[in-house]
């Protein structure tokens, strides 16, 4: 009976979508891609088929939810990693270190390092950019109507019908809510609401100079 030997993630950012590669006893190696769930917990989801990358096989059953499994844990693990960094650097966890305490400075610049790529891997490049009705129509890809000579753009999804004026108001089936102004403003009420963007390429946020 094949058993897991290892998980790792192959691509994608801690705590985003991407690829895991899942090895047996075997000697296979499976791959697995990891999306956002359309569900409203947002969480990540291990996406089917599940790829042998060493043989021209399918994994059964029982090693499918193994793969599936392993995957889990090390999402799970990605998660746990964010919040143990954020709360050693809330708590001050390294205010008693000495100066001279390489480890402890290393520990430090690791968890600063954590949480620096998962704000960066949140928060896109152009997430500060003007809103406009184009690439909104661009990213969610399921417009419905154009309302008011071009000076809006409602789409449905998960039973809601979501409408977008130029002007930055947004309405949830007539009821009007906080105006967005920015791709970022867009990208984070679509999420609140299950909405799923088709961004295939997003401009990864670099340090200013």
């Amino acid at each position: 009976m094949s058993q897991i030997i290892s998980c790792k993630r192959t691509s994608g950012k801690s705590c985003q979508p991407g690829e895991c590669s899942v090895e047996d006893n075997d000697g296979n190696t499976w791959q697995v891609t990891v999306e956002w769930s359309k569900k409203d917990d947002g969480g990540l989801v291990c996406c089917y088929p599940i790829i042998c990358m060493t043989s021209d096989i399918e994994p059964g059953d029982m090693l499918e939810e193994r793969i599936f499994d392993a995957v889990g844990s090390a999402l799970h693990e990605e998660n746990i990693s964010v919040e143990a960094a954020a709360s050693r650097l809330r708590d001050d966890a390294y205010k008693d270190a000495e100066f001279i305490d390489v480890y402890a400075s290393v520990d430090q610049w690791d968890d600063q390092e954590i949480l620096a790529n998962a704000y960066l891997a949140e928060h896109p490049a152009d997430d500060a950019e003007p809103m406009t009705l184009e690439w909104v129509e661009e990213v969610t890809g399921e417009l419905l109507c154009e309302i008011g000579g071009d000076s809006s753009r409602a789409f449905v999804n998960a039973g809601r019908i979501l409408t977008i004026h130029r002007d930055g108001r947004v309405f949830i089936e007539l009821n009007i809510v906080k105006p967005v102004k920015t791709r970022g403003d867009v990208r984070r009420l679509c999420a609140a609401l299950g909405v799923e963007l088709n961004e295939s390429e997003v401009p990864e946020a670099k340090a200013k100079q």
